[in-house]
């Protein structure tokens, strides 16, 4: 099997995820494995982002992948398809049009989610761009994703892309994670209101960091939120591009007595410290395939106030308490005024450390992608 995916540096939840797998496969099967290492991006600023630069590495990553064909007899192709961007869209095309005629069979894991919708037609899923242009892009994608031998999907409200292109095999495989919190999580039970708020991710748009600081801002007013006792810590590092925004939205916070920090990306014991200190996590991304950083909460019971994408809702589930409709900032301030001013909220509604051991541990998610994997070969 030839694993055709990035890994970290670039450190992002995806490619973090790609290089456990890969260390799973290669102790299970040892030699069948072989990895081309399909970084597109130097820096984290860099993923998702358009650059002819990225170009030009498509051909290197492909001629890899061909002479591991050739040289080493492998004949399964493990991809991981990219979101939907015209980069990610226009890559995916031409390396599975190069490869997948050479490749007895093919393995889709879709750590992001969009593409096979998207290319079979959708309403939630759009590119922009002149019509004949989407199309005929979509008509090329429809055909170079259809029908592989095998798709993994990280949550059973994840699969929407593997059943749009007609997956032989649709095998659910969670995340798993190492444990941060350690087998002695002491984090103390709340017995009083939650005022110290975590924005963790990557602060982009369709992160929400934005929409974060709107309800915050909107707590603060409508909720008569007291003066120097809520927090907001935002790490992970702000989008250039929204620079501009979050200053302003900062300010503004900071105006109505809500202390904000800011952090860069952070991992380790200094990630560690950043959930047993804090009372919430917010979690307004707009669009998710799985919420890595919701599994991260649950292992120290840290509860989490989280918009119902795919992502988040394959984890918390339907019934989850403190859902809200992504992009809407009023319901999100709504939800995190319910659970903030509430001193009777039990760490034991929020899906926490219990369920987080039970479903999204190492252990647990090597035995789930080795059956996964192994089913249809």
């Amino acid at each position: 099997m030839v694993i055709f995916a990035h890994v970290p540096p670039p450190h992002h939840g995806q490619s973090k995820m790609v290089e456990d797998d890969l260390a799973i496969l290669r102790e299970e099967y040892e030699e069948g494995i072989f990895h081309v290492d399909a970084r597109w991006s130097e820096t984290s600023g860099e993923i998702g982002a358009s650059s002819w630069k990225k170009a030009f590495f498509i051909f290197k990553y492909v001629r890899e992948a061909l002479l591991i064909r050739w040289n080493k007899g492998a004949e399964v192709l493990y991809y991981v398809p990219g979101p939907v961007k015209w980069s990610a869209v226009i890559r995916d095309f031409v390396v599975l049009l190069c490869l997948r005629p050479f490749f007895r069979k093919t393995v889709f894991h879709w750590h992001a989610i969009g593409q096979g919708e998207w290319a079979h037609g959708s309403e939630r899923v759009m590119l922009r761009g002149p019509r004949w242009v989407v199309a005929t892009m979509s008509f090329f994608s429809r055909w170079v994703l259809a029908k592989p031998e095998l798709s993994l999907v990280v949550s059973s409200s994840s699969s929407s892309d593997a059943r749009a292109v007609e997956s032989g095999k649709i095998e659910v495989v969670l995340n798993g994670i190492s444990d941060l919190a350690g087998e002695n999580c002491d984090r103390p039970k709340r017995s009083g209101p939650m005022r110290k708020l975590l924005f963790f991710s990557r602060g982009t748009v369709d992160k929400g960091l934005l929409d974060a600081l709107a309800a915050v801002e909107i707590c603060a007013i409508k909720h008569s939120w007291l003066s120097g006792e809520h927090s907001l810590t935002i790490a992970g590092g702000v989008d250039p591009d929204i620079e501009g925004e979050v200053i302003e939205l900062c300010a503004r916070c900071e105006k109505l007595g809500v202390e904000i920090e800011r952090r860069d990306f952070v991992v380790g014991d200094e990630k560690a410290e950043l959930f047993k200190n804090h009372d919430l996590l917010l979690f307004p991304s707009r669009w998710e395939s799985f919420g890595l950083v919701i599994v991260e909460a649950m292992a120290f019971d840290l509860p989490v106030v989280a918009a119902a994408s795919d992502g988040a809702l394959g984890i918390l589930g339907l019934g989850y308490p403190f859902l809200f409709e992504p992009k809407n900032v009023v319901n999100f301030s709504d939800s995190i005024a319910k659970i903030t001013s509430n001193s009777s909220v039990s760490v034991s509604e929020f899906h926490g450390r219990e369920e987080f051991l039970s479903k999204f541990s190492i252990s647990r998610h090597r035995e789930d992608l080795l059956r996964a994997v192994s089913s249809p070969f």
